[in-house]
């Protein structure tokens, strides 16, 4: 109890303080609390892909079912708080020169399996290698990122119920079990790197470096495009349309859904803050108090949508029941877009995010 009155107060301070501060006050806040939570997150998704590395050492030092497990878990641990870094792309920051390479979806599991399988073919299995040939001569093609690394600790995903179940004994039987260890390390310790790059640009404040109106901007087109065209159109919407099970991203783990809940809570800590940050809510409070309740309330609403879908979402998309709750995420997503438009249009922060949520070409 004393921490959530702690967390209570916390917020009470941080609202009063941002309606005694002037627009320009507030904005200068709001900018610099984004920042400092983009670097944070980025850091605890390194430091849990730091426990990851540890995991897949000892896997590949002894493939027992305990040390696979134990490296499932820390891949999802670790995949939970990147989730929440999705709301930072779509604005030429740090994480979309690189984003292909950390988050690139659906994987050809044959193309990742020869690279592993023919070392005539692909002799050179180190992490330049492995980048060159990601998304080499077709998008499905992905041989880096956190999929590729899901991939090979899964297998595929040859169960209605369940994630994928691949055995420890992979990566100790012949004549490639050496190979796929050496893939999965590069790949984690490649993934690790990329991370640590994007942090460490956040670090040095290079979103404190933009014009605050750019900056303004930023923040609100990367929520609108994530919410909007990715979510509720690209994951979403392709997936109900096609029914297909290669459109679900995280498939090979059966963790989409929290993917999807991941994803939006970014989004509703850039609009609200959190932990005495203050977000874009601060701003539209002050030029519309309705307004800003309502934007909160629709991303409560997304929130909860997206948690009501049954996992596994391969299986959601195909039932009565499952397709009607991920057609209520989508709808839900759609008027958070919608209600983040109206708050950006109240700052007159001008947008160009078309507001379609089964749009598929923004991927």
């Amino acid at each position: 109890m004393m921490v959530r009155h702690a967390f209570a107060l916390l917020a009470t301070l941080a609202l009063s303080c941002s309606t005694k501060d002037s627009p320009d006050e507030t904005l200068e806040r709001v900018i610099a609390d984004y920042s400092e939570w983009a670097s944070a997150t980025y850091a605890t998704a390194v430091a849990r892909t730091v426990l990851l590395e540890h995991a897949v050492e000892a896997l590949v030092r002894e493939p027992s079912e305990e040390n696979l497990r134990t490296a499932r878990a820390r891949w999802i641990h670790a995949r939970q708080v990147y989730a929440r870094t999705e709301v930072l792309r779509f604005y030429d920051g740090p994480i979309d020169a690189v984003e292909g390479l950390i988050n690139a979806w659906p994987v050809d599991e044959s193309y990742l399996d020869s690279i592993v399988s023919d070392p005539e073919r692909y002799p050179s299995l180190d992490a330049a290698a492995l980048r060159a040939l990601n998304e080499k001569d077709g998008e499905k093609n992905i041989a880096t990122g956190w999929h590729a690394i899901e991939y090979l600790l899964w297998g595929p995903d040859e169960s209605a119920t369940g994630p994928g179940h691949r055995a420890a004994a992979f990566f100790a039987e012949p004549p490639h079990a050496a190979r796929r260890c050496q893939v999965l390390r590069v790949l984690v310790s490649a993934l690790r790197e990329d991370l640590d790059g994007v942090h460490a640009q956040w670090k040095r404040g290079w979103f404190l470096q933009l014009d605050k109106k750019r900056a303004l901007h930023a923040m609100f087109r990367g929520a609108i495009e994530l919410a909007l065209n990715e979510l509720a159109g690209e994951r979403m919407g392709v997936a109900i349309e096609t029914r297909d099970q290669e459109e679900e991203q995280s498939c090979f783990s059966d963790t989409t859904r929290d993917d999807h809940v991941g994803a939006v809570d970014g989004i509703s800590i850039v609009f609200n803050g959190a932990h005495g940050r203050l977000g874009l809510s601060s701003l539209v409070r002050q030029k519309d108090a309705s307004l800003a309740t309502t934007t909160t309330r629709a991303l409560q609403a997304a929130l909860a949508q997206c948690k009501a879908i049954p996992q596994p979402f391969d299986q959601a998309i195909l039932s009565v029941d499952g397709r009607a709750r991920v057609e209520g995420a989508i709808d839900a997503l759609g008027e958070a877009a919608q209600r983040l438009r109206e708050s950006a249009r109240a700052l007159n922060v001008p947008l160009d995010v078309a507001l379609d949520v089964r749009s598929t070409d923004n991927k």
